[in-house]
C-alpha cells in the first residue's frame, strides 16, 4: 500500500492520549551481519493507533518509528511453540509470513491480543453492524438511515436551519459553568435543538449551533430560527441537548446535559430571557443555559392584530396562541428585494458582540440567479442571427477565383457548423432546463451546458445594530471561473490561443488581426444604411404632411446620418477592401477570357455608372452654381412637372417611395454583349468599366447636396396654398430616390470589400479562428450573465444612492473581480479564459428603460459581438428616482478590473518551479485601470482627502503590494475589495468552481467588514470566521454542488492555503469538486 512517510512519522509521535495501547514488546526480527544471521527477539517500544501498530527502538518522544504493521486481513493467535515466554503471533491471510511478539507478563500478553484483535477495520465494521441491529430492534429505526440530528452536517437539519424563509422568531443560546472532564480537558460545547409541537409526541430535530472549542462558558454566535408555521405555538416544547464534541472530523461527542422548556415559558420570562440548569445523566453539576428570543416586526405586527391584552392574560386565556416575544428589526424587506431575481434563497442568522458591549445581528442570504439559464439563451439567439448574416454576406460576394472560392467554402462550412451548434444548444437549454436556476460544479465539464456560469449565486450580508439603530447591506456575487472547461486546456486558454493567431499573422507578413475592426465597420455600415433609408422616409412623410418643422427635422437627420456614412467610407480599410475585391473579380474575368476566348458577363451588384470622373466633377460644380438644377454628374432624373399633380398621383408616388425596399433596385435594361451591369441612382446601364470608388462617394455627396438644397428652397418659398404639401412631395421624391440609390450602391460595394477582407484575414487558419471564437463565446456568455445579475441587484439596493446613480452615466459602472486561480496546470488555462471574458465586458453597455408593466423585470439584449446593449426594465417607482440622463437612455458603460492571486498548492508550485508573470501582469494592468477610475471619481464627485484609511492611501498600499511580488500576497485582494466598496462598485469572487476557496475568501471578507464597519469585538474574530464557514450559507453551497457538506480540501491542500483561508476542523475532506 502507498503512504506518506512523513505523515506516518508525525502520526507516530502524537501524544499518549491519541493511542489505544502502548508498551514494551519483544519483536522477532531478522538479524543481518557477518556473524549474525537468522531471527531473534528484540525489545521494542510499541504504540497502537487504530489499525496501525508502530514500533520504535526506544521510548524517547523524539525517536523515529522503526517500523509499522497494518492490521488488516489478519488474525492474532497464541504462539504454541513458545520460543519465548508469553509470546503470540499475527498471521496474515494469503501470506506465509508470520509476525511473532512476546510480552513481559501473561496479563500484558492477553491485553495486547485483545486490543490487536479488535483493531482492524473489518472487526470494527462487524461491531458497527451488531450495534446497529441492536438499536434498530430497540428503537424501531435505523441509526444510519435515520440519524440523530446531533451530527455536524447541515443537510440533516429538518427545521429552522433549513433557511428557506425569513425567521419569525430567533433565539440565541449561551452556557456557563460547563464541567471539565476528569483528566482536566476543557469541553468543546455544541447544542442540538429539538422541538415537539402538540399533538405530535415525538421529538424532531430542528437545528444546531456551531462548536465552540475549549470553552466552559460558551456564547454561541449562530442563532436558532423559527419560521412562521404550526410549530410556532406557545405549547411547543423545545429541548436543548448540550454535547461535548470530542472529534469534529467524525462527529464523535458525548452528552453533557439537557434542558426542556416551552415557548410560553420563554415569552413570560422577564425580558424574554430564560435561564435553566442543565440536567445531566448522572445528576451531577452540569452548569446553566440561558436562552433569549427576538421577533421580526412584520410577524409582531400581525400578532398584535390577532391578540390583545397583556402577555399574562394571553398566557391564561390562550394556552396555544401565537408567540409574541420582543420585537426585532425586520429583514423581510431585504429578502423581498432579492425575490424578483433569485430563487431558493437560503438564510442563516448570527449574533456577534461588539467592542462597545452591544450586539449586532447578522443575516446571511444566498440565492440562485434567475438569469443563469435565461440570459445565455438570449446570447445564443443573437449569435445565430449574426452568423447567418455573415453567411449571407459571404454568399453575396458572387463567383470568385478558385483559391478564394475554396477559402470561402471552408469558412461557410465553419459558419454553418456554428449555427447548427448554437441552435442545438439553445433548443436544449429551453427544453431541458425550464425553471432551473443553478448549474452545479459537478457539471462544469458538461458540453451541453457550457454556456451557463458555474455555481452562480449572490451572497448578501445584512447587519443591524439595534442599540445604535444602524444597518448595512453587503453583496458579493460568487461564480466559477469564466472558462470553457469542457474544451480542456491542451492549447491553453483564449488569451494564449489569440497569441497563436497573432503569431500566424506575423509569420505571414501581416501585423495585428483586423477581423474585429472589420466586423465592427461592417455592422456600422449596415446600421447607417438602415438609418439613412428610414430618415429618408421621414422626409417623405413630412413633405406629404406639409409640416415645415417636421421637414427641417427629418432633413437634418438624413444629412447627419449621410455625413456619418461618408466619413465611414473614407476609412482606409474601405478602399483597400474594395480594391482587393475588384481585383479578385477581375482575375476571375481574365481567367475565364483566357479559357473561353470570350468575355463572360459578370453581374457585380452595387456598382454605380458614370462616363468619366472629370465629367462628374464638372457637373457637380455646375450644380453648386445653379442650385435649382436636379442633375448631378451622370445621375439622371425626370423633369419635375410644372402643373399641380392630382391627389391620386401624389398618393401613388408617396406609396411607391415608402414601400420601396433598399434592396429592390434591380436592373431593367438588357445587358449588352461584353458589358456588365453598373448602378446609377435612378437607372442602370451597361458599361465596359468599373467606376472608381471615389466617384461613388462624390455621387453620394452630390445627391445629399441636391436634397438639402431643394429642402432649403421649399422652405424659403414657404408655400401655403392648398395642396402645397403635394407639391413638396413631388419635388423631393426624385431626389430621395436618387439619394437612396446612391446609399444602396456604396453600402453594397463597401460591404463586399469588407467581407472579402474578412475572408482574407481568416484564411490563414480557419479552424483556429473558429475555435477561438467559440471558446470566447462560451466564456463571454458566462461573464455577461454574471455581470448582468450583479448590476440588477446593485441597482435595486442602491437606488437611493445619488452618488452611485451619477457614477453610472458619468464615469461608468465599476466591477471588481477577485480571482483565486493559480498560474499552474489547468488553472493557467482557466485564468487565460477568465481574463479575456472580463476584458470583453468593456464592450457591454447597460440602458435602463421604464417597464411597461409590473411583470416586466428580466433584461433584454441587442447588438453583435464587440458591442452589446443590455436593456434593464425598471418599475415606475424606481424609474422616477433615476437621474434624467439615465431616464433618457444614456448608455452605462462597464469598467471591469480584476485582481488575481493563487492560494492553493498549484500556486506554491507556480511560485517555486513555474511562472507567475501572467498574474503579475494582470494585477499591474488593472491597477492602472482602477487608478484611472479613482481619479475620475474624485474629479466628478469630491475632492481627495488623504488620511490613514482614505482611498488615496489604500491605492498607495495596493501599488506597494503589487510591486512587492510576494508569494500568495492576499493583501492585494483585500485592499482592492475595500477600494471597490468605497467606489460603489460591484464585487465578484471566483475560483475554479466558486465552492471551496471562494467560500474561504467570502467569509473572511464578511468578518473583515464586520470588524471595520460595525466594530466587531477583536476576541471573536476567529470564532466568527469559523462560525460563518461551519454554519453559514457557504456550507450549504458545498452540499448543493457535491451532495456532501464538506469543503474539498485534503491535508496537503490545507497546508498550502494561507492561515486565514483554512476551514475549521471537521468541515473539509477529500471530496470530488
Amino acid at each position: 500500500m502507498r503512504f506518506n512517510a512523513k505523515e506516518m512519522a508525525a502520526l507516530a509521535k502524537e501524544p499518549k492520549d491519541k493511542f489505544d495501547q502502548e508498551g514494551v514488546l519483544w519483536v522477532k526480527e531478522k538479524q543481518e551481519g557477518l556473524f549474525r544471521k537468522g531471527e531473534v527477539y528484540v525489545q521494542r517500544w510499541c504504540r497502537l493507533r487504530g489499525n496501525v501498530l508502530f514500533y520504535f527502538k526506544s521510548k524517547e518522544p523524539t525517536s523515529e518509528p522503526y517500523g509499522a504493521i497494518i492490521l488488516e486481513r489478519c488474525t492474532v493467535e497464541l504462539d504454541l511453540k513458545e520460543e519465548m515466554q508469553f509470546s503470540f503471533q499475527i498471521v496474515f491471510e494469503g501470506d506465509d509470513r508470520v509476525q511473532f511478539f512476546a510480552a513481559r507478563t501473561e496479563e500484558e500478553r492477553d491485553t495486547w491480543i485483545e486490543v490487536l484483535h479488535i483493531a482492524s477495520y473489518e472487526c470494527l465494521k462487524m461491531q458497527l453492524e451488531s450495534l446497529r441491529e441492536q438499536i434498530r430492534n430497540k428503537t424501531g429505526k435505523d441509526p444510519i438511515d435515520d440519524p440523530d440530528p446531533t451530527v455536524l452536517e447541515d443537510n440533516t437539519e429538518t427545521g429552522g436551519d433549513a433557511g428557506t424563509d425569513d425567521p419569525a422568531v430567533e433565539i440565541c443560546i449561551t452556557c456557563s459553568g460547563l464541567p471539565k472532564e476528569p483528566n482536566g480537558r476543557t469541553p468543546n460545547p455544541f447544542v442540538s435543538i429539538h422541538i415537539m409541537a402538540p399533538p405530535d409526541q415525538q421529538w424532531l430535530g430542528h437545528a444546531h449551533t456551531e462548536v465552540v472549542e475549549k470553552e466552559c462558558n460558551p456564547i454561541f454566535l449562530k442563532t436558532v430560527s423559527f419560521s412562521e408555521s404550526s410549530v410556532l405555538r406557545k405549547s411547543t416544547r423545545v429541548k436543548l441537548v448540550i454535547f461535548d464534541c470530542k472529534e469534529r472530523l467524525t462527529g464523535t461527542m458525548s452528552q453533557i446535559g439537557q434542558v426542556i422548556f416551552t415557548l410560553s415559558d420563554l415569552i413570560t420570562a422577564p425580558d424574554n430571557r430564560l435561564t435553566l440548569r442543565l440536567n445531566s445523566s448522572d445528576f451531577s453539576e452540569g452548569g446553566t443555559v440561558t436562552v433569549m428570543s427576538w421577533e421580526n416586526d412584520e410577524y409582531a405586527t400581525r400578532n398584535s392584530r390577532m391578540t390583545t391584552g397583556s402577555l399574562e392574560e394571553e398566557s391564561s386565556s390562550d394556552q396555544d396562541g401565537p408567540v409574541r416575544p420582543r420585537r426585532k428589526s425586520s429583514k423581510t424587506k431585504c429578502r423581498d428585494m432579492l425575490k424578483p431575481f433569485y430563487n431558493n434563497i437560503m438564510t442563516k442568522t448570527f449574533r456577534f458582540p461588539t467592542s462597545d458591549g452591544s450586539m449586532i445581528s447578522v443575516h446571511e442570504y444566498m440565492g440562485e440567479s434567475k438569469l443563469c439559464f435565461y440570459f445565455p439563451q438570449l446570447l445564443l439567439k443573437e449569435w445565430i442571427t449574426e452568423e447567418r448574416a455573415r453567411i449571407e454576406q459571404l454568399q453575396d460576394l458572387g463567383e470568385l477565383v478558385d483559391i478564394w472560392h475554396q477559402m470561402r467554402r471552408e469558412l461557410l462550412d465553419a459558419f454553418h457548423k456554428m449555427v447548427a451548434k448554437y441552435t442545438e444548444s439553445c433548443k436544449y437549454l429551453s427544453q431541458e432546463f425550464q425553471g432551473v436556476t443553478f448549474k452545479a460544479s459537478a457539471r462544469k465539464g458538461d458540453r451541453d451546458v457550457e454556456f451557463i456560469p458555474v455555481n452562480l449565486h449572490l451572497q448578501r450580508m445584512w447587519v443591524t445594530n439595534e442599540k445604535k439603530k444602524t444597518s448595512g447591506c453587503y453583496d458579493i456575487v460568487t461564480v466559477g471561473s469564466f472558462t470553457a472547461y469542457a474544451q480542456k486546456y491542451k492549447q491553453g486558454g483564449v488569451k494564449r490561443m489569440m497569441q497563436q493567431q497573432q503569431e500566424l499573422l506575423h509569420s505571414s507578413g501581416h501585423k495585428d488581426s483586423r477581423l474585429t475592426d472589420l466586423n465592427k465597420l461592417l455592422d456600422k455600415l449596415i446600421s447607417l444604411r438602415k438609418a439613412v433609408q428610414y430618415d429618408a422616409e421621414s422626409v417623405s412623410r413630412a413633405a406629404l404632411q406639409g409640416s415645415a418643422e417636421e421637414l427641417i427635422k427629418a432633413s437634418s437627420l438624413v444629412t447627419d446620418k449621410t455625413r456619418q456614412l461618408l466619413q465611414l467610407l473614407e476609412i482606409k480599410m474601405m478602399e483597400e477592401g474594395i480594391t482587393s475585391y475588384d481585383k479578385a473579380k477581375q482575375d476571375l474575368t481574365d481567367g475565364s477570357s483566357a479559357q473561353t476566348n470570350s468575355t463572360e458577363s459578370n453581374d457585380i451588384h452595387g456598382k454605380l455608372k458614370s462616363d468619366s470622373q472629370d465629367k462628374v466633377l464638372n457637373e457637380l460644380q455646375s450644380k453648386l452654381s445653379q442650385k435649382n438644377s436636379p442633375k448631378v454628374g451622370r445621375v439622371r432624373s425626370e423633369k419635375i412637372p410644372d402643373k399641380k399633380p392630382s391627389v391620386s398621383s401624389v398618393a401613388e408616388g408617396r406609396d411607391s417611395l415608402l414601400s420601396t425596399s433598399s434592396s429592390e433596385y434591380t436592373p431593367t435594361t438588357p445587358v449588352p454583349p461584353g458589358g456588365e451591369w453598373k448602378w446609377s441612382p435612378l437607372h442602370t446601364a451597361a458599361t465596359d468599366s468599373t467606376e472608381p470608388w471615389d466617384m461613388n462617394q462624390v455621387n453620394l455627396e452630390a445627391a445629399l447636396m441636391c436634397l438639402t438644397s431643394k429642402v432649403d428652397e421649399i422652405l424659403r418659398q414657404g408655400e401655403t396654398r392648398a395642396g402645397g404639401s403635394s407639391t413638396w412631395l413631388e419635388e423631393v421624391n426624385p431626389l430621395l430616390v436618387r439619394l437612396r440609390g446612391c446609399v444602396e450602391l456604396v453600402c453594397r460595394r463597401a460591404s463586399h470589400g469588407l467581407t472579402f477582407l474578412a475572408l482574407q484575414e481568416q484564411s490563414y487558419n480557419i479552424p483556429l479562428w473558429h475555435t477561438v471564437k467559440y471558446r470566447r463565446d462560451v466564456t463571454f456568455s458566462q461573464a455577461l450573465t454574471s455581470v448582468t445579475t450583479g448590476f440588477l441587484t446593485k441597482l435595486r439596493s442602491s437606488i437611493t444612492n445619488e452618488t452611485f446613480l451619477q457614477q453610472l452615466y458619468k464615469i461608468g459602472l465599476l466591477i471588481n473581480f477577485e480571482s483565486l486561480l493559480s498560474c499552474h496546470g489547468d488553472e493557467m488555462g482557466m485564468l487565460e479564459d477568465h481574463i479575456v471574458a472580463i476584458n470583453d465586458m468593456k464592450n457591454v453597455t447597460f440602458k435602463i428603460i421604464q417597464a411597461s408593466n409590473a411583470d416586466e423585470i428580466l433584461p433584454t439584449l441587442s447588438g453583435k459581438r464587440g458591442s452589446y446593449v443590455v436593456q434593464v426594465p425598471c418599475p415606475d417607482t424606481m424609474f422616477h428616482l433615476l437621474p434624467r440622463e439615465i431616464q433618457r437612455g444614456y448608455a452605462i458603460r462597464v469598467v471591469p478590473v480584476i485582481f488575481t492571486m493563487g492560494i492553493n498548492e498549484h500556486a506554491t508550485l507556480a511560485d517555486k518551479f513555474g511562472d507567475t508573470k501572467l498574474q503579475e501582469q494582470i494585477n499591474q494592468e488593472n491597477f492602472e485601470a482602477l487608478s484611472s477610475y479613482v481619479s475620475q471619481y474624485f474629479d466628478h464627485f469630491k475632492e481627495s482627502n488623504p488620511g490613514p484609511n482614505s482611498v488615496e492611501e489604500q491605492m498607495k498600499l495596493l501599488k506597494y503590494n503589487i510591486n512587492s511580488k510576494k508569494s500568495k500576497n492576499v493583501e492585494i485582494l483585500h485592499i482592492s475589495a475595500e477600494i471597490c466598496r468605497n467606489m460603489n462598485g460591484i464585487r465578484f469572487t471566483s475560483c475554479k468552481s466558486a465552492k471551496d476557496r471562494t467560500a474561504m475568501s467570502v467569509t473572511l471578507e464578511q468578518v473583515q467588514i464586520l470588524q471595520r464597519e460595525h466594530n466587531l469585538a477583536p476576541h471573536v474574530f476567529s470564532h466568527a470566521l469559523e462560525c460563518f464557514r461551519s454554519e453559514g450559507v457557504r456550507r450549504h453551497n458545498t452540499f448543493k454542488n457535491t451532495g456532501i457538506s464538506k469543503y474539498a480540501f485534503n491535508s496537503i491542500q490545507l497546508m498550502a492555503l494561507p492561515k486565514l483561508y483554512r476551514p475549521p476542523n471537521g468541515t473539509f475532506g477529500n471530496v470530488a469538486s
